[in-house]
């Protein structure tokens, strides 16, 4: 038996098409909804047991409609937030 591990980037937000760093920020998501849902409809056949977030509102609205769609909550996991850049970051 295997296990397999599916890394998500969050969906497109608006800094990340302005090429902006956002670090622990949370810029509008837009774009990133669409992104979400086809994800969702992506991979609603797969063999998928939990999903990981961090709590940066991106990523968990990346998690959220996979989760939804595969019956499973969303666990909350900081060491997956993205580091802090000082000045440049927040």
């Amino acid at each position: 038996m295997t296990t397999q591990l599916l890394v998500i980037r969050h969906g497109e937000t608006a800094w990340n098409a302005e090429h902006r760093i956002q670090a622990i920020s949370n810029p509008a998501f837009g774009h990133g909804f669409r992104q979400a849902a086809r994800l969702a409809e992506r991979l609603a056949g797969e063999n998928v047991d939990a999903v990981y977030s961090s709590e940066l509102a991106r990523a968990w609205l990346t998690a959220l409609p996979l989760a939804e769609r595969l019956g499973l909550e969303v666990v909350p996991e900081p060491r997956l937030r993205e580091p802090v850049f000082g000045v440049f970051g927040d």
